[in-house]
């Protein structure tokens, strides 16, 4: 099986673009590739989703509550904008950094913040709609770059806008497409 097929077109565009740049000369090695990949794609944005889409489905009948104001969604922002700067400079290994860099402040905000523990329905509904916020930024701001972008945001139940200035507008979540990649090395667990 070939890597287009073993890993998917976007993927290995993602990959790539993280660890070359544009340009770049690489040692492809197919177990290296998959562990990065079962890393960024599966573990971080994968499981940060499915965790939001989850918790959405059975809390929120599936609505995704309005964002509370807070320090995160500025984050994403300022993330947002460091990402444009790289592309625009063509430093695609720059704007894919940012974007995990991201995504893990939301997955930190989560832990953190651990909303589905939180008994006060309106404070984790704000928890929630604050994370699938700074979520949603992060893939619009890596359109170009991310090519798993419109899966991810329209399983967030994300009205896809893939334009630098906007941010999404939030819907319902799709609780069947919560798997944005699957992992590809097998554990020892």
């Amino acid at each position: 099986m070939g890597p287009v097929a073993r890993f998917g077109n976007a993927a290995l565009e993602f990959y790539f673009l993280k660890t070359v740049g544009l340009g770049g000369g690489l040692n492809y090695d197919e177990a290296e590739v998959a562990r990065a990949l079962d890393g960024d794609l599966a573990n971080n944005i994968g499981n940060l989703v499915s965790r939001i889409v989850k918790l959405a489905a059975r809390r929120y009948a599936r609505v995704v509550p309005p964002a509370g104001s807070g320090a995160l969604n500025d984050v994403a922002h300022g993330g947002a904008c460091r990402i444009r700067g790289a592309l625009e400079s063509f430093e695609t290994a720059r704007a894919a950094r940012q974007v995990l860099s991201n995504l893990a402040r939301v997955n930190t905000f989560l832990q953190q913040q651990a909303p589905w523990r939180v008994v006060e329905r309106e404070r984790a509904a704000a928890i929630l709609g604050e994370a699938v916020e700074a979520l949603s930024i992060t893939p619009n701001a890596a359109w170009p770059l991310l090519g798993l972008a419109e899966r991810g945001l329209r399983t967030l139940g994300v009205r896809v806008a893939p334009r630098w200035d906007l941010a999404p507008e939030p819907g319902l979540v799709d609780p069947d497409r919560w798997r944005i990649y699957a992992r590809r090395v097998e554990s020892a667990w």
